[in-house]
């Protein structure tokens, strides 16, 4: 890792991040999360790099921006849960709009991965009403039908549902779990469920990760996410 002086940070910036290449935006990038998160560089000083990142759209660079707003969730406590859920908006909301819903038949796997994550970011830690609203009407929309929803998007909107979800919401997955056609979408179903937050449906995923429905492998996975 390079602990660059504030200075020759503030002076890359001034050079410009479109001058350098994808791979070194990246380990900037990573360098300076590194570096915060062992405290030997300041969390504004993530953020002003960060900030500067919002309109890099190599998807390369957007899945590592939305990577890095999910690490920072994760070490926030609940108090601080709706100021950061603004700045997620902020950062991802003009991406998510020139994303869309919809792929178009020239992107690349790399651009429909982008827009997966971007999308299940705005509607988990983001918390963005429009996009819980849009996920959950292509939930149900996929219940009626599979086919009216892009395969591409049914994790993040599986996902969306289960975080923003209840206990009715916790009994569909679950039956789309165990009435899987194929192996994708038993697993699929499966990763959804960490994904609620109501301590009752934790606890009864901790105990269908522990039992015996479920494939040995399979346990550590879901508690990883839990």
């Amino acid at each position: 890792r390079v602990n660059y002086p504030e200075h020759w940070l503030r002076a890359i910036l001034a050079f410009g991040l479109d001058r350098l290449s994808v791979t070194e935006r990246m380990t900037l990038l990573s360098d300076q999360w590194t570096l915060m998160y062992a405290g030997l560089s300041s969390v504004s000083n993530y953020f002003q790099l960060l900030n500067e990142y919002r309109n890099q759209d190599d998807p390369q660079l957007i899945e590592m921006r939305v990577e890095c707003l999910d690490r920072l969730y994760g070490l926030l406590d609940s108090k601080s849960l709706p100021s950061f859920e603004k700045y997620v908006r902020s950062h991802l909301g003009a991406t998510a709009a020139r994303f869309g819903w919809s792929s178009k038949n020239h992107e690349s796997d790399l651009v429909r991965s982008a827009r997966a994550d971007v999308m299940l970011a705005m509607g988990t830690i983001g918390q963005d009403p429009a996009t819980i609203a849009e996920a959950r009407r292509q939930f149900n929309a996929y219940l009626t039908d599979p086919k009216k929803v892009e395969p591409d998007l049914l994790d993040p909107i599986f996902k969306i549902v289960a975080f923003n979800g209840d206990a009715k919401d916790y009994g569909k997955l679950d039956n789309l779990w165990r009435n899987a056609r194929t192996p994708e979408d038993r697993v699929r179903s499966m990763m959804s469920l960490p994904y609620f937050k109501q301590p009752e449906l934790i606890d009864r995923t901790l105990k269908f990760s522990l039992g015996n429905e479920i494939r040995l492998q399979d346990s550590p996975k879901l508690l990883g996410v839990i």
